[in-house]
């Protein structure tokens, strides 16, 4: 549970991050700085170790039937109190619903600011800059359906075990239970596992990154920022930049993508 709680606010914390850089690129500059992502990284394993250490008092080693007969040893997180209960309730609120609220605005922002039209350069270059809003808002909408796609089984079979009576989840059958919960479980952890190929797959940013990690410095970037006049110059004095920032969306979208 720590590595779901952990990728619940990683992936918070990358929302934000998208979110200054492409609607408010001034603050961006001296709000996402490489010291300030560093502490988050460390404050997100350590608010996730923190909050799932509860489990540690709560599992209880047991002895069951398997379904061949057999008996074998299992951990259980047994919900048998008030307090139990709530606290598996607070994680599915904190970790899952307030997380999916949050990002559904986010996202929604960034959808609005990017399909903004007074936001763009109106100039030939206009079909390229349409071509990577829409690869931005691909990512980001990839990324917001992955992960509640992949975490919902789960948060939703541990809501009806620490809600239903003993006796419902006893009627599933043993096979019936541990191939739930297995699956479940796959699917989340899923999630952290097919994040990274997402954010290689369609975003540059995140490859460069990835190759730089690995130790190819002098990759040359795929995109880069042009210089704003080149932007806001004209030729007929029929283009136009509508955009109230100094910093554009569309260098913003260039150096997104």
């Amino acid at each position: 549970m720590t590595a779901a709680h952990g990728s619940s606010l990683t992936i918070l914390a990358i929302s934000f991050e998208r979110y200054y850089a492409i609607c408010k690129p001034l603050k961006a500059g001296y709000k996402c700085t490489r010291m300030r992502a560093l502490i988050i990284i460390k404050l997100v394993w350590i608010v996730a170790v923190l909050v799932t250490a509860p489990m540690l008092v709560i599992t209880e080693l047991s002895y069951v039937e398997y379904v061949d007969g057999s008996i074998v040893p299992v951990c259980l997180n047994s919900a048998n109190n008030f307090w139990h209960v709530a606290y598996f309730a607070s994680l599915i609120i904190i970790f899952f619903c307030i997380p999916f609220i949050i990002l559904v605005i986010l996202y929604g922002l960034i959808v609005k600011n990017l399909m903004m039209d007074s936001r763009v350069v109106c100039s030939t270059s206009e079909k390229r800059h349409l071509r990577q809003r829409k690869q931005v808002v691909f990512m980001l909408a990839t990324v917001v359906v992955t992960f509640f796609v992949c975490l919902m089984p789960f948060r939703i079979l541990v809501l009806w075990i620490i809600l239903a009576s003993q006796e419902k989840v006893q009627q599933l059958g043993m096979e019936t239970y541990y191939n739930l919960l297995y699956l479940c479980r796959v699917m989340l952890y899923l999630n952290s596992a097919i994040n990274p190929l997402l954010y290689n797959a369609i975003s540059t940013k995140f490859r460069e990154g990835f190759c730089r990690t690995l130790g190819y410095k002098n990759l040359r970037r795929c995109s880069s920022l042009r210089p704003i006049a080149d932007l806001t110059s004209t030729t007929n004095g029929n283009e136009c930049l509508k955009a109230k920032s100094s910093v554009t969306v569309a260098q913003i979208l260039m150096n997104e993508i």
